[in-house]
């Protein structure tokens, strides 16, 4: 058997039934699907195409994984271009590396890593400096580089990042900008309507690009995401940054693996707190003694407003600490996953209380950030935009009032507030054991969730 080896995707010269299902995933609660039930689906998605015998390329170890297993020979045929590197151009250490920072161990071991593996993830946790190791990543290769992220936030607060550490300007698309260079910036939505409204101009930029960088990768199976990182036939290096990776549902997990590949770094937080990198973090769980009446009938939407957003005791508990948390001078970003829920509490704390969320411009949430990160503000409530990317080092206090199952949103929300504090103080995070139908099941999650990543 010979494989056929592209960046983007990769051909096989023959197959079997058993290999296709070994490329074959099952969707989670496959079973209620009408198009399973009237047997017009088998409930997977699969990845090795017929009759064309494509696959993703970030899949090659479970194809070689099924040839080893039956014991049939297989030869790979490279028809990749190789991307040659100048290494002679590199600092004879990695200390020099980068402008105005000297990298911590760990960094200069990820950059290593990378330039071992080609392609792959990099789980690192939030305040551990993964944008610092992208640049690194990108100083070495020095090759024309795509990096996506999701959010004008991180745009800009990325892109700056990188033209500081990297000492030049860096080309931005997003928010109404076109600014190209050989290293981009650029939110997935900008280019997912690029590929909509000029589809071969845009294939054409796409396919400039010999590295590609997918941030905050637990998304790449969107299919914004998944289907830009499939358009860079040229990506010879291809790398995912996040702190939660292979964290999703198989699928899920799968897709990022097809488009960048599989984990090839871990760095948990609770090292990065142990070394003294991050700030330590004491997790209150406080037991809700108020219950919503449910019957079997009563949908999650009516329990989750009835017990969350609307539930008075909960909230004037959060009012509580977060006025106390400003009496002792600290600054404390309560969480909500609902508009109505963040405007209830903006109410009970007063007019001076900002709350943002995705209707306010990306210049306003970043003054009020500014002003809450010098102290004007010791309150600030925030939606789900501020679940990840944002950076707000100065927060003392973290109220999850959102609630929720996720592990993914529980640990991307304990990292707004992750990084070193000036003094040396621990990280105050508040979240609730709530009872009664749906909610008391989330809430033994996210206590699960703190504990697997020894939060408590």
């Amino acid at each position: 058997m010979r494989i056929y080896l592209g960046n983007c995707w990769s051909r096989l010269s023959g197959s079997t039934p058993e290999l296709e299902q070994s490329l074959a995933v099952a969707h989670d609660g496959y079973w209620y699907n009408e198009r399973y039930k009237a047997g017009l689906w088998d409930g997977k998605t699969h990845f090795l195409k017929i009759p064309s015998l494509v696959f993703p390329s970030g899949l090659l170890g479970f194809v070689e994984d099924h040839f080893r297993s039956t014991g049939e020979a297989y030869e790979i045929i490279d028809e990749r271009k190789k991307v040659e590197i100048d290494e002679s151009a590199w600092p004879e250490t990695f200390s020099g590396l980068l402008h105005g920072i000297d990298l911590r161990p760990y960094q200069e071991e990820a950059i290593a890593t990378a330039m071992c593996c080609e392609r792959g993830c990099f789980e690192m946790a939030t305040g551990s400096g993964k944008t610092e190791v992208a640049a690194g990543i990108i100083r070495l290769l020095s090759r024309p580089t795509l990096f996506l992220v999701h959010t004008l936030d991180l745009l800009r607060q990325t892109s700056a990042r990188f033209s500081l550490r990297l000492g030049r300007p860096v080309g931005r698309f997003g928010g109404g900008e076109e600014v190209d260079s050989d290293v981009v910036v650029a939110t997935v939505q900008t280019i997912s309507e690029w590929l909509k409204r000029s589809p071969r101009f845009a294939k054409a930029w796409l396919s400039r690009f010999e590295v590609l960088f997918l941030d905050e990768s637990h998304h790449a199976s969107a299919s914004t995401w998944y289907r830009i990182a499939m358009s860079t036939p040229r990506a010879f290096f291809r790398y995912g940054l996040s702190g939660t990776v292979l964290r999703r549902d198989d699928v899920s997990n799968m897709k990022m693996m097809a488009a960048l590949g599989g984990l090839i770094y871990e760095l948990p937080a609770h090292e990065l707190i142990a070394q003294g990198h991050l700030s330590k973090i004491k997790v209150n769980l406080i037991s809700n003694p108020t219950i919503v009446p449910a019957s079997a009938s009563t949908k999650w939407a009516t329990v989750y407003r009835e017990g969350v957003v609307r539930s008075d005791w909960r909230n004037r508990k959060i009012v509580e600490i977060a006025r106390q948390a400003s009496s002792s001078g600290g600054r404390t970003l309560i969480l909500v996953r609902q508009i109505e829920h963040g405007e209830i509490l903006r109410q009970l704390l007063g007019e001076d209380v900002v709350f943002l969320s995705g209707s306010d411009s990306s210049l306003m949430r970043g003054e009020m950030v500014e002003e809450f990160e010098g102290g004007k503000r010791s309150i600030l409530i925030a939606s789900t935009i501020f679940d990840e990317g944002v950076d707000i080092p100065s927060i003392n206090t973290l109220i999850i009032a959102a609630g929720g199952k996720s592990e993914i949103r529980t640990i991307q929300r304990i990292g707004r507030g992750l990084r070193k504090k000036e003094g040396g103080e621990a990280l105050e995070v508040y979240d609730f054991l709530d009872r009664g139908k749906f909610l008391a099941r989330h809430s033994a999650l996210r206590k699960e969730t703190y504990e697997k990543e020894r939060f408590l």
